[in-house]
């Protein structure tokens, strides 16, 4: 699987401009980690994973933190 960044775009909401990020890859170990730093910095994030070699449950465990 390959994990990346497909692009980063300007979303308003509120009012507010926010910046979105698309993560393919999403709920495997390096790209959850990267889900979080992004959520912890204020960043919208799509994810998008196959679930080939993680697992859907990481998204549960990444909405608690």
């Amino acid at each position: 699987m390959c994990i990346g960044f497909i692009g980063i775009i300007n979303m308003e909401k509120n009012g507010a401009m926010k910046k979105t990020v698309l993560v393919t890859g999403g709920c495997g170990y390096i790209g959850s980690h990267t889900v979080v730093a992004l959520l912890e910095n204020n960043f919208e994030v799509l994810i998008i994973d196959d679930l080939s070699n993680s697992n859907k449950d990481v998204l549960d465990r990444i909405k608690t933190i």
